[in-house]
């Protein structure tokens, strides 16, 4: 089944693994960045392709685990007929404000920026590595430097911030598992490769080592030189010798030699050590009053406007004109976009022998299914594509968010209502009783917002800046926050006092606890029990009063993309990466249901109040069974979320030829 999703518009860029593009979603017209795998120079399911299609595949794992301010989101992915070849594609936010390397180029720092908006986008740069190198494992970029790193111009915010960045490309990325990981074949750019990197080690002083070279080039507009035969610490060229006028302090000269020490054990203890240390450095210069440079120009001095950058640098938005047209030496072939339908492989003209996602292996057989027939109650068109969607505790009420509007939220009798006074949000769930909603609006904050309360400032509930991986809130008011490797559980009252500061939370921990999609943290309805799916595929759930594990599954490897639970509280659903959805009973502690080798990619799992189970993914088809069948019996219309209401037969769901709208279907 062939299903246009996406058009191809303009060839943006070239990489190693793939070739970017700007694309246009067919339904709602919204530009997007598309990474499509390279066409294979060898035979179909050669060695050489089914591994170009394994780097690119584990690209794609990466990029769709990580959540941070400074990380570019991914926000699709698939399969594409692109010259007659199914190839699978990745896609992006589109920054049409282009790289830090369009603005070195057209507009540089060193000439534009003041120091303290430099030392800033540093800073930036090195929350979104830190964040990489706080995962478990370690994840290293390998590929640091200006050309990966997308911008947003930020006009309005002050003079401490010119630019928004975000860390794109993790095409070389690799997981570090231990300290001594080597890699047979050096990749990375030159003149941005530490020494330890040249020499074959996969280590997080890399993406440091890169980093500093490109605060050493923002700053003096000069590339740090050394002799890379020596193995000592070969003397660099103090950076306010080669820009004095712009580096005036020899603090900044001794902050870039360290951070540039040949022997990675001489540098900062971390990316994040480095860069504040520099800003710092810069901050203090600058309330000393002591830069009598071009620096004391004002605001609008210092930062271009983007419309003055030429057009060839990429750096400015794309006229319409544009648009319409591919590059002037670049032929298009026919583009098709394909789903998969029910576990047949693509058809592109002529029908493929293998389906994509699993090169050379046939779809295993299966019995037809059967068509559901629901009732539509209504349906909404959303201000954007919704990342995630939570019914409240009543059934009264839905919730949904997206990563670049503020939350709506939707009510049983299909009301809609905007919260135009909120961010957008990465995740939002309800308190247990009244219009009480709690939301992360970046990777490192809570606030709880009151809808009955409109004019009332959300409270902020302080999470110590780390990144959040889930969010729940049970029916005993216990709201559950998962931070790096922790699961921090604070008890609210009805009535919250004008500051949460004050509330300390009990502290839930595991090995290997380490997140990897917006809905793996989630209590039992009756909230007895609280569980969380790991990206390597572990679960646990805890018992609420006594905080002790009830029970564990080991990890499998495979990402755990959804939890459900059971109306009655004692059944644990889980969706994997590797097409697989099991059930188990955490009273009896055993598994009760194991759906394998699925036609789809399960992303979002949810069970009725008659025990059914719902299974989403981006194909365009739900699929449904109840607990006791050994697979899926049924199907129906539907994409990427789905709902059951937890007090009716209700379900709601992604409308399945548009992503943008909400449909609520009944029995």
């Amino acid at each position: 089944m062939i299903q246009n999703k996406y058009e191809l518009v303009k060839a943006l860029g070239h990489g190693g693994f793939g070739n970017v593009w700007l694309a246009r979603h067919l339904q709602t017209h919204q530009l997007v960045a598309l990474k499509l795998m390279h066409l294979p120079t060898n035979e179909l399911n050669s060695e050489n392709e089914l591994k170009a299609r394994e780097r690119f595949m584990r690209e794609v794992q990466i990029a769709l685990i990580l959540d941070h301010p400074h990380v570019l989101p991914a926000i699709d992915y698939g399969y594409m007929s692109y010259g007659g070849v199914i190839l699978p594609y990745l896609v992006s936010l589109y920054m049409c404000d282009g790289t830090l390397a369009d603005i070195i180029k057209d507009a540089p720092p060193w000439e534009h920026w003041t120091l303290l908006q430099t030392a800033d986008a540093i800073l930036q740069a090195a929350q979104g590595l830190e964040y990489l190198h706080t995962r478990e494992p370690k994840l290293i970029h390998q590929d640091v430097k200006p050309g990966n790193f997308l911008i947003r111009w930020e006009h309005g915010q002050g003079s401490k911030r010119i630019v928004h960045l975000y860390l794109n490309d993790f095409g070389i990325s690799r997981w570090q598992r231990t300290p001594t990981d080597m890699t047979s074949q050096v990749v990375g750019t030159p003149g941005y490769l530490s020494p330890e990197q040249l020499d074959g080690n996969i280590t997080w002083t890399s993406d440091l080592y890169s980093l500093a070279v490109i605060a050493h080039r923002l700053l003096t507009g000069h590339m740090p030189t050394r002799d890379a035969n020596s193995d000592q610490d070969p003397p660099l060229v103090p950076p306010s010798q080669l820009n004095p006028q712009r580096i005036p302090s020899p603090a900044i000269d001794e902050i870039l030699l360290k951070a540039l020490k040949y022997n990675p054990k001489h540098r900062y203890p971390s990316i994040l050590a480095f860069a504040q240390a520099l800003y710092d450095a810069i901050a203090q210069l600058d309330r000393s009053s002591d830069i009598h440079t071009d620096d004391e120009r004002s605001e609008t001095d210092a930062r271009p406007h983007p419309d003055a950058l030429t057009q060839k640098g990429g750096s400015t938005p794309l006229q319409k004109a544009e648009l319409v047209q591919a590059l002037p030496d670049e032929k298009l072939p026919p583009i098709d976009v394909v789903t998969l339908d029910k576990g047949k492989p693509p058809v592109v003209d002529r029908q493929p022998e293998t389906s994509p996602p699993l090169p050379g292996k046939k779809p295993p057989e299966r019995k037809p299914l059967s068509q559901l027939s629901f009732n539509q109650l209504w349906s909404k068109e959303l201000p954007a594509f919704s990342n995630t969607l939570c019914w409240s505790k009543d059934g009264q009420a839905l919730v949904c968010t997206f990563y670049s509007e503020a939350p709506v939220v939707l009510s049983r009798d299909g009301k809609l209502e905007q919260l135009p006074m909120l961010r957008s949000a990465r995740m939002a769930c309800w308190a247990p009783e009244g219009r009480v909603l709690a939301y992360s609006s970046s990777s490192h904050t809570v606030h709880i917002y009151d809808m009955d309360s409109p004019s009332q400032s959300p409270f902020t509930l302080p999470v110590k800046q780390r990144p959040i991986e889930g969010l729940d809130w049970s029916l005993h008011r216990q709201l559950a926050v998962w931070v790096e490797g922790q699961i921090l559980v604070y008890t609210l009252p009805l009535r919250l006092p004008a500051s949460l500061n004050s509330f300390v939370p009990q502290t839930l921990t595991r090995p290997d606890l380490q997140g990897g999609s917006n809905s793996v943290l989630r209590w039992s309805p009756n909230g007895a029990f609280l569980a969380a799916g790991t990206y390597k595929g572990m679960v646990a759930c805890w018992q609420a009063q006594t905080q002790t594990v009830q029970w564990q599954e080991p990890a499998s490897n495979t990402l755990a993309y959804s939890l459900a639970w059971s109306p009655d509280s004692t059944k644990l659903a889980v969706a994997f990466s590797n097409r697989r959805v099991a059930v188990w009973d955490v009273i009896k502690k055993q598994k009760i249901l194991d759906w394998k080798e699925l036609p789809i990619v399960p992303r979002m799992i949810s069970i009725s109040i008659d025990q059914r189970l719902a299974v989403a993914s981006n194909t365009g088809e739900l699929l449904f069974g109840s607990l006791a069948d050994p697979a899926p019996t049924a199907t129906h219309p539907g994409q990427w979320l789905v709902a059951w209401s937890p007090t009716h037969r209700e379900l709601a769901t992604l409308d399945a030829q548009k992503d943008t709208e909400l449909i609520l279907w009944g029995e």
